[in-house]
């Protein structure tokens, strides 16, 4: 009763990661451009179907010592590569749940560590023979499918989302608004209902936050919004032109430092 439990514990595990990651998969492979290339926000679909992969081979009981072997490599990859953003990196988001949880990266650590040691613990319980096949294809075709529309869905996105970490940052007239420090520039719609749900929470972080929108709507307009939401922080219009080269679909977060973009995301 023991290894069942834990066994379908890890598949719930990898199964609940690999789909809060899934869901949002344009912001996982931003964190991924995070480690120095924009060529790594494609390993995103590959992440997600393996975990997918793995999590429901473990539920569905195929036990082969060499899956297990195999999924121990994967969840030390992940692990290792973590360790290296956080400490060369200054990575804190590990992005195992997206957004559903978010965890301190000393919580993150340890829960990989001690999905690692489960996992150890039924590498030495079971034997080469314990599982039927027909579970390891069905495993296989889901995760499959799900790296599919996870590669389908970033293919189209990539092609209106043209912002990458280490570009520099191009925001036209507001050249002197640009810092050495860190700063947070918001790209909105007034009428996007998620841009809207941000506004608290970026009003209430201590990061310098800009807020950037089409110059297409009136002062007037802006300035009562301005009010409605009570903005605490300045917000600029730019030009469409400016806008289309980073995104056409809102809202978008673009943390830069000295006009060097070090993060981009759809959420905080």
């Amino acid at each position: 009763m023991l290894v069942s439990f834990i066994r379908i514990l890890i598949g719930v595990l990898l199964i609940l990661s690999s789909v809060s990651k899934a869901i949002e998969i344009e912001n996982f492979s931003f964190l991924l451009m995070s480690y120095g290339s924009k060529n790594l926000m494609f390993i995103a679909p590959l992440i997600t179907g393996l975990e997918f992969f793995f999590g429901l081979t473990f539920i569905l009981g195929f036990q082969k010592k060499w899956v297990l072997g195999f999924s121990i490599l994967f969840i030390l990859i992940l692990l290792v590569g973590f360790l290296y953003g956080y400490f060369y990196l200054n990575i804190s988001d590990c992005g195992c749940f997206g957004t559903l949880i978010q965890m301190k990266p000393s919580i993150s650590i340890i829960k990989s560590v001690v999905l690692l040691g489960l996992i150890f613990f039924l590498f030495q319980k079971r034997d080469n023979t314990n599982g039927n096949f027909r579970n390891f294809f069905i495993s296989a075709a889901i995760g499959i499918i799900l790296f599919t529309v996870n590669s389908i869905e970033l293919y189209n996105f990539n092609k209106i989302n043209r912002v990458f970490v280490g570009d520099n940052l191009k925001l036209g007239g507001l050249k002197e608004h640009i810092t050495d420090s860190e700063q947070l520039f918001f790209i909105f719609n007034p009428n996007c209902k998620h841009c809207k749900q941000l506004i608290p929470k970026l009003s209430s972080l201590k990061q310098p936050v800009i807020g950037i929108y089409s110059e297409s709507f009136s002062t007037q307009t802006m300035g009562v919004f301005s009010k409605d939401f009570n903005l605490k922080f300045p917000i600029f219009p730019v030009n469409d032109n400016i806008i289309d080269e980073y995104t056409r679909t809102y809202s978008l977060l673009i943390t830069s430092q000295n006009g060097i973009i070090k993060k981009v995301s759809n959420s905080l």
